[in-house]
């Protein structure tokens, strides 16, 4: 035997094992047992097979209701507008503002005169909202904040 014909014998040996393998896969014994999984498993529909595992419920947008500031308390006004407006930021000087009670923050604020800060708080002024945020206090609430702010700077 040359190599040629070897190779030859090999290849078609080799085919025909594949053949006889696919042929052995191919039998009406697993077609029937395809036909009887079919008979266990439940009727349904192709929607239900197909639809998602899980669902998403998407609500309204929450309302958001400001709530009105308690004037029952024994404090001036002021304070009391000041703390529920004000002292988040100008307590701890967030975003550069300036401190309550804190001469060194106000004083080249002061220099503008206090109808400016008078202004600035009532319309906002850089990074600060109008009014603090509170859009339900009137002008003499909120210059009545500022003045309150302003206890002991000179």
């Amino acid at each position: 035997m040359t190599a040629n014909t070897s190779s030859t014998f090999f290849v078609r040996s080799f085919s025909a094992c594949l053949c006889l393998f696919l042929l052995a896969q191919i039998t009406p014994s697993s077609a029937l047992s395809q036909d009887e999984s079919r008979k266990n498993t439940p009727k349904t529909s192709v929607s239900d097979r197909i639809k998602p595992i899980g669902e998403v419920y998407i609500s309204d947008a929450p309302t958001i209701v400001q709530q009105p500031i308690d004037t029952n308390v024994d404090i001036s006004p002021g304070e009391k507008i000041a703390t529920a407006a004000c002292l988040r930021c100008h307590s701890a000087g967030l975003m550069k503002s300036p401190k309550i009670g804190n001469h060194k923050d106000w004083a080249p604020r002061l220099k503008k005169g206090r109808e400016t800060l008078y202004d600035h708080a009532i319309n906002g002024h850089n990074k600060m909202p109008a009014r603090g945020g509170k859009r339900n206090l009137s002008d003499n609430d909120i210059k009545a904040a500022v003045d309150h702010m302003l206890v002991g700077v000179k």
